[in-house]
């Protein structure tokens, strides 16, 4: 396979990994807002600018469930994912495993050091992250280390459910994971996601009556 074909087959498979995300990142807080009796207005998967907007008057304690959501749904999908995979399987799937793992655990450093920048007054108002410190009274430090945790004992996961990164990044280095039999799998099943993703996006923006008062990115 040559090398343009390599780039296009991994730009296409991240590009599935990042839809499907971003689709569990909303997902989350449009569940846990559903969930609290609020009405679902808009569900936007617009990359630049992802978010979902919602009528309702939430707890300060439920507001914060819904802030920590957008980060835990994708989390506990990867979770339940890495369980039911093969420890070793094809080449290209090691490669979806590590870019999947990449994706969702490395989304956690956030909570790690916004915590202390929000001790020092310097959080960004809009994020997440500071939207459940405000919420939950929860101690950033607390909330820092936790995640810290989290992110420790995902990366010991994914080193035992898989092929492990170097030897993964070195198998991509050879031209024989890159066959076809390898390769049918992840495509048509990176095809089906980005058809589930996209198609339910686009039937919630035709189907949700729009932007009103409150949006969570």
């Amino acid at each position: 396979m040559k090398a343009f074909q390599k780039i296009a087959i991994f730009l296409y498979l991240c590009f599935a990994i990042l839809s499907l995300y971003v689709f569990l990142h909303e997902g989350g807080h449009a569940l846990t807002a559903l969930a609290q009796g609020a009405r679902l207005n808009e569900f936007d998967l617009n990359f630049s600018n992802a978010h979902v907007n919602f009528s309702g008057n939430l707890s300060s304690s439920g507001r914060a469930v819904m802030n920590i959501s957008g980060a835990a749904l994708p989390l506990l999908v990867w979770f339940a994912w890495m369980l039911v995979m093969r420890r070793r399987d094809n080449p290209v799937v090691e490669l979806v495993k590590l870019v999947a793992t990449m994706g969702v655990l490395n989304t956690l450093l956030v909570w790690v050091i916004i915590p202390f920048l929000y001790l020092s007054g310097n959080a960004p108002a809009g994020d997440d992250v500071t939207h459940f410190l405000d919420n939950s009274g929860l101690h950033p430090l607390l909330l820092a280390g936790g995640a810290l945790l989290v992110y420790v004992l995902g990366w010991l996961l994914y080193s035992r459910r898989s092929a492990g990164l170097v030897k993964t990044f070195f198998l991509m280095r050879d031209p024989a994971p890159w066959e076809l039999r390898h390769v049918r799998a992840p495509i048509v099943w990176g095809g089906l996601i980005m058809i589930l993703v996209w198609g339910t996006s686009i039937a919630l923006k035709l189907s949700l009556p729009g932007a009103a008062a409150q949006t969570q990115t």
